[in-house]
């Protein structure tokens, strides 16, 4: 009996605050869209079914105009059959990806091992971006992108066996880096954390099943279903409740008025250091300043360790000939060689072949001439065809008064 009044006292004292705080309490949605598709061959293919009007569009249609699209049978009700250029397009110039959020959807792809996109919301003037894709190892990626094109987000463990299988996937984000989580059918799905750059604010639409940033060239190969937008981490049992019943999942929260400020509370503990940022480019090149004043010469440094010995360079030009050098003294004479072998024998000196000596002229002090050798006007010259050639000096009547000569055969 104790036990029982003693579990009563709360409850009425818990009944007693809720009655003064929430005088007039109004039910707050979280969901910020809901697009089913089950509308779609009613030419309401791109509503929203949340009752917050965060209706859409098909790329080709205009803003306002619900129709179009291409529906086939889904996981429950009709289901969108994504077209490579037209994807769903959900203008979300309110929604804030800095804040917490979730999305939750069914997707099946009938082709994998190459870039797919779930989700984009990216700006059209700067790299800011948020996206959800398959990569081409299938592994689910969660990207978050800043103005200065710094990244983080989750990266999942393959996904190998997936292909023509409907896979439910919740991603919930409570606002930093450490929590922001992703399920698959309603079990948790182990992620690499790669951190969160600071402020990702992408301004444009979201894209459902295709990428803008990407020039609509990496689509979604399959079907994507129920899919919910809520502006608010949904925890894992919610989760787990969209993939297993789908409905009355995330309840409404009922908001009354704001109650007094509590205390400061104590320090957490401090966070990991985040992921080092890549380099930034080179800024521009600054306005040449004035020369300065030559400095003075600096004492000499030590002299350096000899280089290498470099490779032979190509020989230079040839010089142009010096000047014959004087005579030198005359050699020992060599040792006879051998007899050579007998040459022809000419019968005549002009058959005789170029290089040979022939013939006799002696000018000067005694005067005689033996062809081809010949004397005109008192000097030694030779037939035509031959050379003459001083071969030595004679004493005739003082000495070295007679030149001698020979013909050489040009």
């Amino acid at each position: 009996m104790k036990l029982k009044q003693f579990k009563k006292a709360p409850l009425l004292l818990a009944i007693v605050v809720a009655g003064n705080a929430l005088a007039n309490p109004t039910p707050t949605s979280s969901e910020y869209g809901y697009w089913s598709f089950d509308g779609g061959n009613s030419r309401l293919g791109a509503a929203d079914f949340s009752g917050s009007e965060n209706h859409g569009h098909f790329y080709d249609r205009e803003k306002g105009d619900y129709s179009g699209g291409r529906f086939t049978d889904g996981k429950k009700g009709d289901a969108l059959e994504v077209e490579a250029k037209n994807p769903l397009v959900i203008e979300a110039a309110d929604f804030d990806t800095q804040n917490p959020f979730s999305i939750a959807l069914w997707f099946k792809v009938t082709t994998l091992n190459q870039v797919q996109t779930l989700i984009e919301k990216a700006d059209a003037n700067n790299n800011a971006n948020f996206s959800i894709y398959l990569d081409e190892q299938n592994q689910l990626n969660v990207s978050f992108t800043n103005a200065a094109n710094k990244t983080g987000g989750l990266i999942s463990e393959p996904l190998n066996n997936i292909r023509n299988q409907w896979q439910h996937l919740v991603f919930s984000f409570d606002g930093d880096q450490y929590n922001m989580h992703l399920a698959l059918n309603g079990r948790f799905l182990p992620s690499q954390n790669d951190g969160l750059p600071n402020a990702v604010v992408p301004k444009g639409p979201m894209l459902i099943g295709n990428s803008e940033r990407n020039g609509l060239e990496t689509p979604l190969l399959g079907e994507l279903d129920e899919v919910h937008l809520y502006s608010r981490a949904i925890s894992s049992i919610e989760a787990k409740c969209l993939a297993e019943l789908g409905f009355k999942c995330v309840p409404n929260f009922y908001q009354g008025a704001r109650g007094p400020k509590g205390s400061q509370g104590t320090a957490g503990l401090p966070g990991k250091e985040g992921v080092q940022g890549e380099k930034g480019g080179r800024g521009p090149q600054g306005e040449k300043g004035d020369k300065g004043d030559t400095g003075p010469i600096g004492p000499r440094g030590p002299q350096g360790f000899k280089g290498e010995k470099g490779e032979k360079g190509e020989q230079g030009p040839l010089g142009e000939i010096g000047p014959q050098g004087p005579i030198g003294d005359k050699g020992d004479l060599g040792p006879v060689g051998p007899q050579g072998p007998m040459g022809p024998v000419a019968t005549h000196y002009s058959k005789l072949p170029t290089g040979s000596l022939a013939g006799f002229c002696s000018q000067s002090g005694h005067v005689e001439a033996v062809l081809p050798a010949k004397l005109e006007g008192g000097q030694c010259t030779c037939e035509e065809g031959w050379s003459a050639f001083l071969t030595g000096l004679a004493y005739y009547s003082q000495p070295w008064d007679t030149q001698r000569y020979s013909c050489i055969k040009k």
